[in-house]
């Protein structure tokens, strides 16, 4: 029987990226063919750029590599299938699959229940369980981060639903696994992973150097990643200084402030630009992602290069099965108790 690993995104510099630098060399050397999506270029940043013609061929390049793509799929038959990111695969070619082949669906966030893939709630920032069990997205949710039409998105995650019993899912922790048998029913087979983070495109360099803050915000600047909730915790703790690895005028954007507290510096940063010693000197790294995270590099990272790291409880979430750091800081929901928690840390009480 033929074996292949299939991805709606291919390697590349983010999260599904860097996890499919490692696992590309590694099915190949166990004989899978390997299909997957090209990286797409920003048209945007062409676009603001001036470069009109290279926007152009990139529309040609991501027209021709999904007809690839999908003409591959539609050529696999009994064959053992593991597949990746079924949202920019598209849910047809998915769904083609689970009906001609064994598939073993890798998942790598919550898409399979939540149709903007960080089930975070849109009004309270929090943390969002809605449609578990039956679909039913608040009306300010919106596809992320294919821009379905939000009733085709509905209906495909239905779809996946009816389907769920044919499909191996491949689990990346014990929470996520949890969650899965929550929304699909716990007839369905399930196995955890995990996911090598360490492996999956992460450097770890020697710590040295980097400025030194009370709090380090280590996320990406999203909602669901708690970016508000950590202006929130800056906002009860004046006293204390803070960090963000994103220039102001981005944080300014994403979260529609008009200003941030004086406490708070930010400054665009990658960890092999100085974020990695930034990090390390940290009296406390904060990763409060809002959402049912699974494994999250940020958090693995924090944990290997600081004792003390802060999450926002969740009840699906990695953080809420972590070990191995010496101070783990399980804050409350709410950043005015949080911050109180955190002041209770620091001042040693």
């Amino acid at each position: 029987m033929k074996r292949y690993l299939i991805s709606g995104i291919g390697p590349g510099t983010g999260g599904v990226g860097r996890l499919m630098q490692v696992l590309v060399p590694k099915y190949k050397a166990m004989g899978y063919e390997v299909i997957y999506k090209r990286e797409p270029k920003s048209i945007k940043t062409m676009i603001k750029g001036w470069k009109f013609i290279c926007s152009f061929f990139e529309i040609i390049d991501r027209v021709t590599d999904g007809v690839h793509f999908k003409r591959a799929c539609k050529k696999i038959y009994n064959a053992d299938v593991v597949f990746l990111h079924p949202q920019t695969a598209g849910y047809d070619v998915f769904f083609g699959l689970v009906a001609r082949n064994n598939i073993s669906l890798y998942v790598m966030d919550n898409s399979f229940f939540c149709i903007q893939s960080y089930n975070n709630n849109p009004v309270s920032k929090l943390e969002c369980l809605q449609c578990i069990g039956e679909i039913n997205p608040d009306a300010k949710c919106s596809p992320f981060p294919v821009q379905y039409k939000k009733e085709d998105n509905i209906e495909k995650l239905e779809k996946l639903k009816a389907v769920s019993s044919e499909i191996n899912f491949l689990a990346q922790n014990n929470m996520q696994r949890k969650l899965l048998e929550k929304h699909f029913g716990e007839h369905i087979i399930v196995e955890v992973v995990g996911m090598d983070a360490e492996e999956a495109g992460f450097s770890y360099e020697e710590k040295g150097g980097g400025e030194y803050y009370d709090l380090v915000f280590h996320a990406a600047p999203l909602a669901a990643k708690g970016m508000f909730y950590f202006i929130d915790l800056a906002k009860h703790l004046p006293e204390y200084s803070f960090f963000i690895p994103s220039s102001e005028s981005n944080v300014l954007h994403l979260t529609e402030l008009s200003s941030l507290p004086a406490n708070i510096i930010c400054s665009d940063m990658r960890w092999e630009t100085g974020l990695l010693g930034i990090v390390s000197n940290a009296r406390i790294v904060v990763n409060p992602s809002m959402w049912s995270a699974p494994i999250e590099g940020a958090l693995i990272k924090s944990m290997k290069y600081n004792e003390n790291v802060a999450t926002v409880k969740t009840e699906f979430g990695y953080e809420a099965e972590i070990q191995g750091v010496r101070n783990h800081i399980r804050l409350s929901i709410d950043a005015k108790d949080g911050a109180q928690e955190i002041r209770g840390f620091l001042s040693g009480e």
